[in-house]
């Protein structure tokens, strides 16, 4: 696109992201500029003009923050967004303490940067736009001010100041012609330690400002300041940037204005060397005017001159209104000439501004000193002029009143640039509403007295609701007082802003989180008059806070949960395989079988809870396949009748054309029973359950609501029923591991805490809708599968025999699992070597290479895991077979506890039968 919507320095540690970013930005109309180093961008910015910093947060050398508040001092008028994917609400707000306009999360689509980046650019062209017109109007009223003054001192003294405030200068100094123009003498200056050199003097010619003076032309200098063209009377090579600018009168050389930099970070601008010549003209009239009228002072007969020379309408009226005073300023601005109204009753009046003339005028003759006041006139076309008028009566040598003075300054062209400002100002209120942030006012009661709409749609209510009504109205009952007692201290003075988070309640009750900064705004006796209010909309950000802490406990939990399951299925293998040994060795009558049956009664239960935990924890061992979930449905169908009783009716709506999802079955066949048997209790008066399979995409929209749920093609099971339902607390809690609704002694608290792990672990999601008295309903969502070429793989035959010849390495920290597995692998004929850690096994496969079929190892160990343990034997695939065991999967073998297919695995806790079994197929290459 060839369109140049605004420059843009991009600022951002990760090269790739940053040139993605500049490319795509380049591609929309914007002249993007990167950089990686902030250091680097603030070298860009001091020698080039950007329109908008576009930062990231977090980087290397510096952070965004840092380098947003660093380029503002370079150039005010930079618009700063901070982007960044490790924000808080305490970065944000400090962004916007410094002056960011925007704060973007990554990551981001670049769709959702370009509305910011669109406003940004408009903010800032009428932040100029109002700057400039300011600016202007600021050196209008200054020349002005300068311009009725007649004093030398006191004009060379507001120009100094003037001059300074207007670059933003360090140093600012006047100098003036001595009278023979061959000298200048220092009349003014300003600058830390300058007052000495004040009327020291310059002979014409050296120096800067004697070049200037000589050849009566303006000076902008950038860096070191140093020319060819002449010597500086004095090096100074802190002044990074200088202006020097001849003070002409009519051609004449009235003086020399220099102003200097020497810790602003960027140089002396074009526009700043054209606002100080507007200054220049005005000072150097108003110090030619001034000169003149001390010279009238000294000499009467030079009256007319200056009178002549002042570059303001002078207008001398008796009292019947005849002028006896009107000179060339007054021909100029009006357009009548002196010889068209001496002598005649003044032309300037309109006649709807005769009334404001007379009052005025009756002051001055009850003895008012002087009166100042705009008005407007009319010329000699007809046309209107706006003008200010300051008039004085002129006493004669008795001291009575028998005329009047006025000196009138044309200011249309101020009053238009007024008007200019004030449309400004109006467009800038009008793109805050564009902006995230709101400002509202409210007196020192508490009652509102300016709310913006963007207020007023966030909180649901009309204006007319706001205005006049008090902020507690709105404010969550828990956060009122807090935050009134702030308010107070304000006005007491004991601080000048606060920052803080409250809870704002709209009209339909729902309660908005918001971030405020609310400072007091006082009077030039510094009394409080209101409070000035900035409101930002961050309930969003505290949800995905919430999101975050239920993530971050669920991951604590579930740390906790997978390593005790860990360390007890290890202990339950011991138990059950011994009482498995045990009991085959008894006669069928010996009374103790029963006993040992009834232990291993309670280590199965023991293992399935267990099992339970590393579901929830994300750390159980699965095999996922591609499933049908119709299939699944329709095998534990007849189970589930059985579950929820003859009074629910059971009701399936399965789509035959839905696709096929990766999972494990068990775990599918879990949740489905956990949901059921959680609905079944929610309807103790019978009611009905429904389950239902679809295909469905979900587009943007969808997930935005539901902002976990990615966008894309998915198998949706939902199962639905008619009971008791939840209230919204409820929900909050509804996957925390051990919170149940149900009566002590009937509920683990698990059930759905492990639902949510092996959705979670299945890169799958789950939704919940529920009202009380309306029934829940969960939708579970599986990424579709393409293909269903895994559900059509056969497996092989099983080994009829599970005993053999063969030598294995057994290696297993825990001495109860090793001892046992050897013995029932001794018992089957196989030769063993143990080793109870990697080290061991290394060693005992160096001395028996060559002679190991198999090698059995635990995955989880101290020191090397059974995984870094086979990769450092570097084993021939043909020689030597594996068998992974281990209660979970660490990511070292599988990514999130999911195995991959093609490793031989045995899950703890096992029996001697699972044993004996897995390592005939491992060693026979079967698969189940």
């Amino acid at each position: 696109m060839t369109t140049n919507l605004g420059r843009l320095l991009v600022v951002d540690d990760e090269e790739n992201l940053l040139k993605a970013l500049c490319r795509g930005l380049s591609n929309h109309g914007y002249e993007a500029v990167g950089f990686t180093s902030g250091h680097q961008a603030q070298e860009a910015l001091r020698s080039q003009s950007f329109d908008i910093l576009l930062t990231d947060l977090m980087m290397p050398d510096t952070d965004g923050i840092r380098l947003l508040k660093e380029s503002m001092e370079i150039d005010p008028s930079l618009i700063g967004i901070v982007m960044t994917g490790q924000g808080t609400i305490a970065s944000a707000v400090e962004a916007m303490k410094v002056g960011a306009f925007d704060y973007v999360l990554k990551p981001f689509k670049l769709s959702s940067l370009l509305p910011v980046l669109a406003r940004a650019v408009e903010f800032r062209r009428l932040k100029l736009e109002n700057l400039q017109l300011q600016e202007t109007v600021a050196i209008y009223e200054l020349t002005q001010a300068v311009a009725f003054s007649l004093d030398v001192n006191t004009i060379v003294n507001k120009m100094a100041d003037a001059a300074l405030e207007q670059c933003k200068a360090d140093e600012a100094s006047i100098l003036l012609s001595s009278g023979d123009e061959k000298n200048l003498y220092i009349a003014a200056v300003r600058g830390g330690g300058r007052e000495a050199i004040l009327g020291k003097r310059v002979p014409e010619g050296n120096g800067i400002a004697g070049w200037v003076a000589a050849n009566r032309e303006p000076l902008l200098l950038q860096g070191e300041v140093s020319d060819s063209r002449f010597a500086p009377l004095r090096v100074r090579p802190d002044i990074r940037s200088a202006i020097s600018m001849p003070l002409l009168a009519g051609g004449a050389l009235v003086g020399v204005l220099n102003v200097s930099a020497t810790s602003r970070r960027r140089p002396f601008s074009m526009g700043e060397l054209k606002a100080l010549s507007v200054l220049a003209s005005a000072g150097a009239l108003a110090l030619k005017s001034a000169w003149l009228y001390t010279a009238v002072l000294e000499a009467k007969d030079d009256l007319n001159a200056l009178i002549e020379a002042a570059p303001l309408a002078v207008i001398a009226l008796d009292l019947d209104l005849n002028v006896t005073t009107w000179n060339r300023g007054a021909e100029r601005i009006f357009g009548w000439s002196r010889q068209e109204v001496l002598g005649h009753r003044t032309p300037l009046v309109p006649d709807e501004r005769w009334a404001e003339f007379e009052s005025y005028r009756e002051l001055l003759l009850r003895g008012e000193p002087s009166v100042a006041y705009e008005s407007r006139r009319k010329k000699k076309d007809g046309s209107a002029v706006d003008v200010s008028i300051s008039a004085a009566p002129l006493p004669d040598a008795d001291g009575n009143v028998n005329r009047y003075m006025a000196m009138i300054a044309d200011i249309t062209e101020r009053k238009q640039m007024e008007a200019a400002l004030q449309e400004s100002e109006e467009r800038l209120a009008r793109t805050e509403e564009f902006s995230l942030v709101m400002v509202a006012h409210a007196g020192l009661d508490g009652r509102w007295l300016k709310v913006p709409h963007k207020l007023c749609e966030l909180l649901g209510r009309m204006e007319s609701e706001l205005l006049g009504h008090s902020f507690k109205e709105v404010t969550h009952p828990d956060d009122f007082k807090g935050f009134w007692d702030q308010c107070q201290r304000l006005i007491g003075g004991e601080m000048r802003s606060f920052d803080l988070e409250k809870r704002y309640v709209r009209k339909d009750r729902k309660v908005l989180w918001v971030y405020l900064n609310c400072s007091i705004v006082t009077d030039a006796e510094d009394n409080p008059v209101h409070f000035l209010t900035y409101i930002r909309d961050i309930t969003h950000n505290k949800e995905l806070e919430e999101q975050l802490a239920q993530s971050q406990k669920m991951e604590a939990i579930g740390r906790l949960a997978g390593g005790v399951a860990h360390d007890f299925n290890n202990l339950l293998t011991a138990i059950l395989g011994y009482s498995q040994i045990v009991r085959n060795r008894l006669d069928p009558t010996n009374p103790l079988r029963s006993e040992i049956e009834e232990i291993e009664k309670a280590g199965n239960r023991a293992a399935a809870l267990t099992n339970q935990l590393l579901a929830f924890s994300r750390r159980q061992v699965i095999q996922p396949k591609a499933l049908n979930l119709n299939t699944v449905v329709a095998d534990v169908e007849k189970m589930l009748r059985r579950l929820i009783g003859e009074d629910i009716e059971l009701t399936l709506r399965l789509d035959q054309e839905i696709g096929y999802v990766k999972a494990d079955l068990g775990q599918i066949e879990q949740i489905i029973v956990n949901l059921a048997v959680n609905a079944r209790d929610a309807m103790p008066k019978g009611g009905r359950l429904a389950i239902e399979t679809a295909n469905v995409s979900l587009d943007e929209p969808y997930t935005d609501i539901h902002s976990q749920i990615p966008p894309g093609r998915y198998v949706r099971l939902a199962i639905s029923d008619t009971g008791i339902g939840m209230d919204k607390e409820t929900q909050l809690l509804i996957f925390d591991p051990f919170f149940t609704t149900k009566e002590r002694g009937k509920g683990t608290g698990l059930g759905l805490s492990t639902v949510y792990g092996i959705m979670k672990q299945s890169d799958s999601h789950i939704t919940l809708e529920s009202e009380p008295g309306r029934g829940t309903a969960f939708k579970l969502f599986f990424p579709l599968v393409e293909t269903s070429s895994e559900a059509s793989k056969t497996a092989r035959a099983k080994a009829e025999s599970v005993k053999g010849s063969e030598t294995i390495l057994l290696v297993e920290d825990e001495e109860a699992v090793r001892k046992l597995a050897r013995l029932v692998l001794e018992m089957n004929s196989y030769s063993i070597l143990e080793a109870s850690n990697a080290d061991e096994a290394i060693t005992l496969y160096e001395l028996h290479k060559g002679a190991i079929q198999l090698i059995i190892t635990d995955i989880v160990m101290p020191g090397k895991s059974g995984g870094e343990l086979i990769s450092s034997l570097k084993l021939p695939s043909s020689e030597t077979k594996i068998l992974y065991m281990s209660g979970y999967t660490p990511d070292a073998i599988a990514s999130r506890g999911v195995l991959d297919a093609d490793v031989p695995f045995l899950r703890k806790p096992f029996t001697p039968a699972d044993l004996t079994s897995k390592v005939r197929e491992a060693l026979d290459g079967l698969e189940e």
